[in-house]
């Protein structure tokens, strides 16, 4: 199974699936509950499951951290973007991707076009890239940030439920607060913490529980921003590779800087 996953399989969705299976058991060593003991036939479930899991933690984050304006969009508009390109360059981008494509990117419809274009043309060049591992990388890091704030609010269940908080009252109150799919998650996450143990817990457990959804909501900060950083990266890798190829002398020598070879 391992052998047949390529790397974004790897990246995307195994690792952060095992993220989140691990944070599920998490709460049951800081309690000293039972733990499942690991067999060879349960440790394959186990990576199926990572792997199913990783699936719905990036269908569920593909909206919870969605952003309005995309890097793939900022970063060749003519506005001033902090950290983007210089305006020669998207200039003689745009210039290229209306030669070869017909893509007229001042139109914000046409952007996402554009992109795909410039990451299809640039995957068929020799040029070397990273764009494949910044795109695994970033969606590494969105499934760990939503591994990570889904496991934070698995333990505060767990917190609760451990000070007998079970009622009504605060089973509406966290349904009030749900207004994209991620908070959905979030919400069934913590719930089923709440009734998932009926123990009363000694301070010294409460206080790691608690410690341990602290720590999850910081990683989940730090994550997503990680994930911005290697998604920015990923788009300007695609966009840099394809005006490389475009530009340079080998390939295209009527559009290189020098013009053709007389």
């Amino acid at each position: 199974m391992i052998e047949r996953l390529n790397f974004y399989d790897l990246y995307g969705y195994l690792l952060p699936g095992a993220a989140a299976v691990g944070v599920g058991v998490l709460p049951l060593l800081l309690t000293g509950s039972s733990v499942p003991s690991l067999e060879w036939s349960s440790a394959l479930a186990t990576l199926v499951l990572a792997y199913i899991l990783g699936h719905l933690l990036q269908i569920v984050a593909r909206d919870g951290f969605g952003r309005q304006v995309h890097p793939s969009d900022e970063l060749i508009t003519l506005e001033e973007s902090k950290g983007g390109f210089p305006d020669q360059f998207k200039q003689q981008l745009h210039a290229l991707l209306q030669k070869d494509f017909d893509f007229d990117v001042t139109n914000a419809a046409q952007r996402a076009q554009a992109f795909n274009a410039c990451r299809y043309a640039a995957q068929s060049t020799d040029y070397p890239s990273y764009a494949e591992q910044y795109q695994g990388l970033y969606a590494l890091m969105r499934g760990l940030a939503a591994a990570a704030i889904l496991g934070a609010a698995y333990h505060v269940g767990w917190l609760a439920g451990a000070l007998q908080e079970r009622n009504p009252v605060f089973a509406v109150s966290v349904a009030g607060t749900i207004t994209t799919p991620m908070m959905v998650a979030a919400a069934a996450a913590l719930v089923s913490g709440l009734f998932v143990d009926e123990s009363v817990r000694p301070t010294s457990e409460l206080v790691r529980l608690a410690s341990a959804g602290v720590v999850l909501t910081v990683a989940s900060r730090l994550f997503l921003r990680s994930h911005r950083f290697f998604q920015r990266h990923f788009a300007a890798t695609v966009y840099s590779v394809y005006y490389a190829r475009r530009r340079s002398p080998l390939t295209h020598p009527e559009d290189s800087p020098s013009g053709p070879k007389k």
